[in-house]
């Protein structure tokens, strides 16, 4: 595991730096000192860092980044309440701007056109769910599934070839891997969001009610914020974005319609086009919907320069 090597004050931590000739005397090194060993893939040596220090500087520098990312989040959502009250004042409520869009579908439903179209799609979750029914344990089977997954769009990514996946786009590794893509593929992206985080932890539960995988809380909690964060990152360099409500109650045969959101290509936004259904935007998709209006402010006459 590679950690951090560039956390603010790791340099002015009480360190020892070692050639890593072998990884036993290196484990035994560790042992003694109880320390974290950080590598660098590009360097020959190994620095240990006690392992107090280190979490305490890993905390501190999580900490400044979620501060900031909640504050992109913050400041977008301001933002397009600015610019929609400047829109009511300025256009009236009724004024259509473009065409409109068809009502999203049950997110799940995704696979079914993809696979009807001859494209077959990857779904970590059903993944997890044969490796444990052939025995393994599930944390080593939800680890598994996510190896899998990645394995995955690494080789589409490097031969050229289609690949359509379910993620939670959370973490690092898969939005980076999908910016990479995006410099030799059409990406497309259809997001689901729900309104709160707590919404998240009660569906989490119902799911594992139902016999389905776990997941901590903190991760969910971190996950809410992190995956609008890593999807305004992607943005700018997507063909294609689709992003929908899945807020509301599931009928009695445990279905959704998620209420569309955001549509948008590389020719502008499709939707909203009006700014009535702006005016349906859910405060979660706030600033995922402003980024789309600033980033397309000289294609779609909805946006216009938005109000400061």
């Amino acid at each position: 595991m590679t950690l951090p090597l560039d956390l603010p004050g790791l340099d002015k931590a009480p360190a020892s730096s070692v050639k890593t000739r072998g990884w036993p005397s290196l484990m035994r090194t560790v042992r003694e000192k109880q320390a974290l060993v950080i590598t660098n893939h590009n360097h020959p040596e190994a620095v240990i860092v006690d392992i107090k220090t280190y979490q305490e500087l890993l905390a501190r520098a999580s900490g400044s980044d979620t501060e900031e990312r909640s504050d992109v989040l913050s400041r977008l959502r301001t933002e397009f309440d600015q610019a929609l009250a400047g829109l009511q004042q300025g256009e009236g409520l009724g004024k259509v701007m473009g065409k409109p869009i068809r009502r999203g579908h049950k997110s799940s439903l995704l696979g079914t056109w993809l696979e009807a179209d001859g494209l077959g799609w990857y779904n970590p979750d059903s993944f997890t769910r044969r490796l444990v029914e052939a025995g393994w344990p599930l944390a080593e089977a939800n680890a598994e599934a996510w190896q899998e997954g990645a394995r995955r769009l690494r080789q589409a990514i490097a031969d050229g070839s289609d690949f359509a996946f379910e993620t939670t786009l959370g973490g690092n590794t898969i939005p980076h891997l999908l910016r990479e893509a995006c410099s030799q593929h059409d990406v497309a992206i259809w997001f689901c969001g729900l309104a709160t985080v707590e919404l998240h932890v009660a569906r989490v539960a119902a799911r594992v009610a139902g016999g389905g995988h776990d997941i901590p809380q903190d991760k969910i909690r971190a996950r809410f914020d992190s995956a609008r964060e890593n999807l305004l990152a992607l943005m700018p360099h997507l063909a294609e974005l689709h992003v929908y409500d899945n807020s509301a109650p599931a009928d009695r045969y445990g279905r959704v319609a998620p209420l569309p959101v955001l549509a948008l290509d590389r020719q502008g936004l499709q939707y909203p086009v009006s700014v009535v259904e702006l005016l349906h935007t859910p405060d979660w998709a706030k600033p995922i919907v402003m980024r789309a209006m600033d980033l397309h402010a000289d294609s779609t006459p909805l946006a216009g320069p938005p109000v400061r």
